[in-house]
């Protein structure tokens, strides 16, 4: 376990105490035998798991080594179990400015209880930590959760002339607005189709995947709140015109039936009023619309929209083939195309499909003449991408290099290059 401890330069915050590096530091009061901090006196320090909780107390990190004749206690602490530690003798060393980036590994090594991570976020906020606070907000606080991480933000400290705290508390008044919209969704999805259905049950969670998506790509656009709705409203309804098909067509497939899953959802939503259910703000419904019939289409003629609805278009575009990479790569590829292994393993790319892939083109549904091309064709997918936050998703998730190695060809020559081609692009 390594042990490391935070505070302001080299003085206590708390005692005034005033350190010395890399030599043995001796408290001046020491009873372990008390549980309280006062009466115990010592050092306290943490580990690498919990200290996140602790960077409150400063902006230095210093790695602690506890020397072999010292004392250590290990105190109770409902934040961060097993991470409040007390000795008699302390050696503080390597200090660090926590900047942006240092604060961002802290948490990602950090294994807090999930109300902590609440509190982190309010008072990460008011110390300009915008990284590490996003990432808080994308990966810990859910429907589940939500009024719990605003309520517990809210109340554990307040800054309304901090510009960071007010964002923060914005996007988590939106989801508690959105996660409203995923509950009725969800009954929606529940008490129409059969959850047992494997393109109903895939269906369902490209979805929710879609609509992490969105909010990755809307943070890092820093958009508006009423803008960030839209865009999760967006990503959540994107699909709704799939679940008809997956039960009339038993495939998604729309080259080999013609069928608009954007349109039918579209009708589904406005001409038929579904969308009432779930926001009664007109203002908004040529957004979503205009965001939902285009989010599939091979191009998209921007000059007929606004400024706004080129975003969301776009938002919803990425975040869309975003969890395509994802699928592609944990699913079962039948559910999805109605191809199997051996349609891709066995056939040869044709020349149309490999020239436009290497000159970065997506592939038109109309030039795939087999479950070769229709693969190749979800990997082209890299090339349409609108925004570099959605670039940068699929190189850390490595899809690329997932995709292209997940079957074995008899086209190796020609795949390779393909391959290399794209690793080339996206790291770019």
């Amino acid at each position: 376990m390594k042990y490391v401890r935070v505070m302001d330069g080299t003085k206590s915050n708390a005692s005034g105490f005033e350190y010395k590096i890399d030599e043995i530091n001796y408290a001046l009061k020491w009873n372990p035998a008390s549980m309280d901090p006062e009466e115990m006196g010592g050092f306290n320090f943490s580990n690498e798991e919990s200290i996140l909780r602790w960077t409150i107390r400063g902006n230095v990190l210093y790695d602690v080594t506890i020397p072999e004749e010292a004392e250590i206690i290990c105190c109770d602490s409902k934040n961060t179990p097993n991470g409040v530690f007390r000795s008699n003798q302390i050696i503080v060393s390597n200090p660090r400015e926590i900047d942006e980036d240092l604060m961002l590994e802290l948490y990602e090594k950090s294994k807090l209880p999930l109300n902590t991570y609440f509190q982190c976020l309010s008072f990460l906020s008011l110390k300009n930590y915008k990284k590490t606070c996003l990432r808080i907000i994308i990966d810990k606080i859910d429907e589940n959760n939500i009024e719990q991480a605003y309520n517990t933000f809210i109340n554990f400290l307040s800054a309304e002339d901090i510009e960071l705290y007010n964002y923060v508390k914005d996007i988590l008044e939106v989801l508690i607005k959105f996660y409203k919209n995923k509950k009725y969704f969800i009954d929606f999805v529940n008490n129409n189709y059969d959850l047992n259905n494997d393109k109903i049950k895939h269906k369902l969670n490209h979805t929710f995947n879609v609509v992490k998506n969105a909010l990755i790509i809307s943070l890092d656009l820093e958009l508006s709140k009423e803008d960030l709705y839209i865009a999760l409203l967006v990503a959540l309804l994107h699909d709704i015109g799939r679940f008809d098909q997956a039960i009339n067509m038993q495939s998604f497939r729309e080259d080999i039936k013609k069928y608009d899953h954007a349109l039918l959802g579209s009708i589904l939503l406005f001409d038929n009023n579904e969308i009432i259910n779930y926001t009664d703000d007109k203002n908004i419904y040529d957004i979503i619309k205009y965001a939902i019939i285009n989010h599939s289409k091979y191009q998209v003629d921007y000059e007929k929209y606004t400024e706004q609805e080129k975003t969301h278009i776009k938002i919803i575009r990425d975040a869309d083939k975003l969890d395509s990479f994802r699928a592609k790569y944990e699913e079962d590829i039948y559910t999805m195309a109605n191809i199997t292994t051996e349609d891709i393993e066995k056939s040869y790319i044709s020349d149309k499909v490999y020239n436009d892939f290497l000159n970065h083109k997506t592939i038109l549904s109309s030039d795939r003449n087999n479950g070769l091309d229709m693969w190749i064709s979800y990997i082209a997918f890299v090339f349409d991408l609108n925004f570099d936050c959605s670039l940068k998703i699929i190189y850390n998730n490595d899809y690329i290099n997932k995709l292209f190695d997940k079957y074995n060809y008899v086209d190796k020559d020609k795949i390779n290059k393909l391959k290399e081609d794209a690793l080339k692009y996206i790291k770019k």
